[in-house]
């Protein structure tokens, strides 16, 4: 399992550190291609413009199912290396999946130990390998960098974005 670093802010923090966080939800929204989780074995992918349109569907593979059981995922999101990220309800951990060679299973491609335990998370807008996400028992939101995944075994097309 991959792990990665984290600093939290307050939820009182400053009116500087609000704005950033809202600027990461916002431009996550205009990316061009986004993964709408609808359940605990379903992914979507949707183009999100000025209307959204669902361009394909994929099952989560049975061990990240497993792992999320008995909840559905909390959030997810394409990365800048066009893989989807995912967090699950309750455990500390990012699930990173591809787009399978062929059939409706996504390909898991690792695990990676995270501070947050499932909510929805928002990726820097500025292509880095840093997510903004909620500490529900805190009630801080934590950025963290994430570590590189290794693609090498990946083919162009298992991608949900060009690199």
């Amino acid at each position: 399992m991959n792990m990665s670093a984290a600093r939290s802010i307050s939820a009182s923090a400053s009116a500087s550190a609000v704005k950033s966080v809202g600027a990461l939800a916002k431009t996550a929204a205009v990316l061009g291609a986004a993964a709408v989780l609808l359940s605990a074995a379903f992914a979507q992918e949707a183009l999100t413009a000025k209307t959204v349109r669902r361009t394909g569907g994929w099952l989560f593979p049975d061990d990240v199912m497993a792992r999320m059981a008995p909840h559905a995922a909390s959030g997810g999101a394409v990365g800048p290396d066009g893989l989807l990220y995912v967090l699950g309800h309750d455990r500390p951990e990012m699930y990173v999946l591809a787009k399978p060679l062929r059939g409706p299973v996504l390909t898991h491609v690792t695990t990676i130990a995270v501070e947050a335990e499932g909510q929805a998370f928002s990726f820097a807008p500025d292509g880095a390998r840093r997510i903004a996400a909620v500490d529900r028992r805190k009630g801080e939101i934590l950025l963290i960098d994430l570590p590189e995944v290794g693609t090498s075994g990946l083919s162009g097309t298992q991608f949900f974005r060009k690199r």
